[in-house]
């Protein structure tokens, strides 16, 4: 499955440039043109771009051959994780409770805090006197509300974190326990416990940067709007370029932050000396974690649109049965089935993307601290494992001689 949605995506990355090149030769051939010149060369430099990231795409599958069959074995050893573990995938459904149960007392909040302005009534020019109420807030109440809103990152941050380090204790549990019918649900109980009891600094302060970096650009995109209603050019562009700077940077602490947890997982460490050691990690690893990314991106793609398509089309063959002659168009509702479906298979799956993620950050400490017979790596990770110590002996051997 995994080297059939790479080569789907290969040629849909080509089929998407030859359409593209063709479209952009028969709008030049018009006679008479309907196109402009501007959209015809547009045309044609995106086909061309689309060949480029296609050529990119194949010679990376290539260079990290190996890498992404390690990747596809940390696919499988997951799924044997999350399949010794079953009730893993409730989890979710626990901390949208709980994030529901902060979100109502957090809009309670945010009523009240709306409530305080005062009413001002402002009288628009017309032929008709037409008067328009607008609330008027002072400085205390808007640094209340930004306060607000900085809760609400933090606090959905804060449980994601906390999610992500009970996913990653369970599996690193389950990876190095030699006797593997040790591990059952039970064993996600404990990781939650301990996850209460030793690590909530840890997911506070990983999803406070989050939350500083979210705030942050909030007030960017506060600032382009002024800037857009100055018609200010100049600042415009500065401001979008600071707003990609943000995102790229969240990115950057969203990664970190993953792997920062699964270190604190495995490991009990801060999350300092976990991000450090995470970043070490990775780049000592980069191939082998380039491949993970890669390979688990294409899987979780695959089951994100599987079940939103299957969902979507049970929908379509129910509404279509009980109420479709009702219905002036069956688009609507199966845009916001499809956007739901969607939405909940992302939140599933990314219990099995931490899963990989964790196997493989075990599978590197395993090789790095044990040797031999002492390693845990099971199955396909025991044959890498054997593959690479044989071929690094043949290396050795032939600088020897």
């Amino acid at each position: 499955m995994i080297w059939g949605s790479i080569l789907s995506c290969i040629c849909i990355i080509f089929g998407i440039g030859g359409y593209a090149f063709q479209l952009a030769q028969l709008w030049e051939q018009d006679d008479p043109q309907v196109r402009s010149d501007f959209d015809i060369r547009g045309t044609r430099i995106f086909s061309y771009c689309m060949f480029g990231l296609g050529a990119i795409v194949v010679f990376v599958t290539l260079f990290l051959r190996r890498q992404i069959m390690l990747a596809m074995a940390c696919v499988r050893q997951a799924g044997r994780a999350v399949a010794k573990m079953p009730l893993i995938v409730l989890f979710p459904v626990i901390q949208t409770i709980g994030f529901l149960v902060f979100l109502v007392v957090w809009l309670l909040y945010a009523v009240y805090l709306a409530s305080t302005g005062d009413i001002i009534e402002n009288e628009l020019p017309s032929y008709a006197t037409v008067t328009v109420k607008t609330y008027q807030f002072d400085d205390n109440t808007k640094v209340c509300g930004w306060y607000l809103l900085f809760c609400l990152f933090w606090t959905v941050g804060f449980i994601q974190a906390t999610g992500e380090i009970v996913v990653a204790m369970s599996v690193s549990k389950w990876y190095f326990t030699r006797d593997k019918r040790q591990i059952g649900s039970g064993t996600i109980f404990k990781s939650i416990c301990n996850s209460l009891r030793y690590h909530l600094g840890t997911a506070a302060f990983g999803s406070f940067l989050i939350a500083v970096t979210k705030i942050i650009r909030v007030i960017v995109a506060k600032l382009q709007k002024k800037a857009r209603e100055m018609g200010n050019s100049l600042g415009q562009a500065l401001l979008c370029c600071c707003q990609c700077c943000l995102w790229c940077f969240e990115k950057f602490i969203k990664i970190l932050n993953k792997n920062a947890y699964i270190q604190t997982a495995i490991f009990g460490t801060a999350f300092c000396r976990s991000a450090r050691e995470a970043f070490g990690l990775v780049t000592r690893n980069a191939g082998k974690v380039g491949s993970i990314t890669y390979v688990s991106t294409i899987v979780l793609f695959v089951g994100k649109f599987f079940i939103s398509c299957l969902t979507t089309g049970a929908a379509y063959i129910y509404i279509n049965r009980e109420i479709g002659g009702e219905l002036y168009s069956l688009g609507g509702p199966l845009i916001i089935i499809f956007g739901m479906s969607y939405f909940i298979g992302d939140m599933f799956l990314d219990i099995f993307d931490m899963s990989t993620s964790t196997v493989l950050h075990c599978f590197i400490a395993d090789e790095e601290m044990f040797d031999g017979d002492e390693c845990y790596a099971e199955g396909k990770l025991r044959t890498w494992l054997d593959d690479f110590e044989e071929k690094e002996r043949k290396i050795l051997a032939k600088s020897r001689n």
